[in-house]
């Protein structure tokens, strides 16, 4: 909800709140998804220096519903990212920057319950050594099995050299 500072759940059928997970003075989350257990999204840290950009989680299958925030800019995100999550794939979660001219992609197993980095790209050097330019991120999201991240870019021509940028996950995402 906006300027809650916090995330709510709301009944599909009488759209009723039923649960509130505060988040802390200043954080405002964005890009809600679901994957391995908790509720990940993305959201500017407070602080107004270099990258805000953070990931943070709610354990909703926990008792306590623990809400953990990014702590410094481990992933370099210059605002809050996108995520993306699918049920097929429920250990893998993606992330993509939005808003910039250079579209960055990440790719997190979550099975343990924290965020590790798999995967990310793509590199802005194309694959005989010259210079790529890479566009502004459209939309993304992961395939039901887990093992690719689609994207779509503007102008959307240039999707081609950025859909074969994350290597397949290791087999045992694919349980």
């Amino acid at each position: 909800m906006p300027g809650t500072e916090a995330i709510v759940a709301i009944d599909t059928a009488t759209l009723a709140e039923t649960k509130r997970y505060q988040l802390g003075k200043g954080v405002q989350p964005k890009y809600p998804a679901v994957a391995g257990g908790q509720l990940w999204f993305g959201f500017d840290s407070p602080s107004s220096e270099g990258e805000r950009g953070q990931i943070g989680s709610v354990d909703i299958a926990s008792p306590e519903e623990t809400v953990t925030l990014g702590s410094g800019m481990e992933d370099g995100w210059y605002s809050a990212p996108r995520l993306a999550a699918d049920p097929g794939a429920p250990n893998v979660l993606a992330a993509a920057r939005e808003g910039s001219s250079f579209t960055g992609l990440a790719v997190y197993d979550v099975s343990e319950g924290t965020r590790t980095r798999v995967a990310h790209g793509p590199s802005d050097t194309g694959p005989n050594g010259e210079s790529q330019y890479q566009s502004y991120l459209y939309d993304f999201d992961i395939t039901p099995d887990g093992k690719n991240v689609l994207v779509t870019v503007h102008p959307v021509h240039q999707c081609a050299s950025l859909c074969r940028v994350l290597p397949p996950p290791p087999p045992h995402w694919a349980h």
